[in-house]
């Protein structure tokens, strides 16, 4: 379910620390990094060398009297003022700790492209001569998985991959 801003402001008006008016309550949902993986895999095959996030830690802005503007992967105040729980890493950190690990800085980023399988995304990159692919899947009615003998996806239908030319050049 995506949140449109007034449920999303509904949602933040129900959490004790959050600032309804400037609040995103989705960075709580596992969907939500799927949505960003997907921004970065795009932003990165339309050339740009770079993708900074906003922000790490809620705890950097208060945008009103003891409510924190909520943004971020994680909470650092949360044992001190919200609970522990508030503490927890929110899932989509994990999508952009792990683009960011296999696509590092200087990275080769090669285009690609996916037929057939509507709301999946690749991403092929080279690092220090080493091949990595990232996959991404914004279809949350279907399930898919790399064949890479048949070269495609499984997902029901065929659905292919192919890697095309570079591009963008390391440094």
């Amino acid at each position: 379910m995506r949140l449109t801003l007034p449920r999303t402001r509904r949602r933040a008006a129900r959490c004790p620390y959050a600032s309804p008016a400037d609040s995103q309550m989705s960075v709580f949902d596992h969907m939500y990094g799927t949505d960003m993986a997907d921004a970065i895999m795009q932003t990165a095959a339309n050339g740009y060398s770079g993708c900074i996030v906003w922000m790490l830690d809620d705890a950097m802005h208060v945008n009103e009297p003891g409510r924190l503007k909520i943004w971020g992967f994680w909470n650092i105040l949360g044992e001190e003022r919200y609970g522990a729980s508030a503490e927890r890493i929110r899932p989509w950190y994990y999508a952009v700790a792990l683009l960011s690990r296999y696509f590092p800085a200087g990275s080769q980023i090669l285009e690609s492209t996916v037929r057939g399988v509507p709301g999946v995304r690749t991403m092929w990159g080279r690092s220090d001569g080493k091949p990595t692919l990232a996959i991404v899947n914004t279809n949350r009615d279907r399930a898919v998985e790399p064949d890479s003998g048949r070269g495609g996806f499984v997902a029901g239908r065929p659905g292919s991959l192919s890697l095309c030319r570079r591009r963008t050049e390391a440094g």
